[in-house]
């Protein structure tokens, strides 16, 4: 079976990955999948070859500065929306 994943704003299709194992990583929830999570501000995630995940904080401290909407263009600005 090919690739088919989607939310309301992104769409991933690819047949050619029909035989092969993957991990998407995606800005919101791309499927059914169970395991799939927002990462925590300052994690890392590692994926070897065998496709093994690692999560580690790399930064533990939270930002000391957080941008506002209207700082952001308006393109920039238009782009996120909460989680569903």
């Amino acid at each position: 079976m090919p690739l088919i994943a989607h939310s309301d704003r992104i769409r991933a299709h690819r047949p050619e990955l029909s035989e092969r194992e993957i991990i998407i990583v995606a800005t919101e929830r791309m499927n059914s999948d169970q395991r799939w999570r927002l990462l925590d501000a300052g994690e890392l995630i590692q994926v070897d070859r065998s496709l093994n995940l690692k999560s580690s904080m790399v930064l533990p401290e939270p930002p000391k500065y957080l941008m506002r909407l209207d700082e952001l263009s308006s393109v920039a600005a238009a782009s996120p929306h909460p989680v569903r």
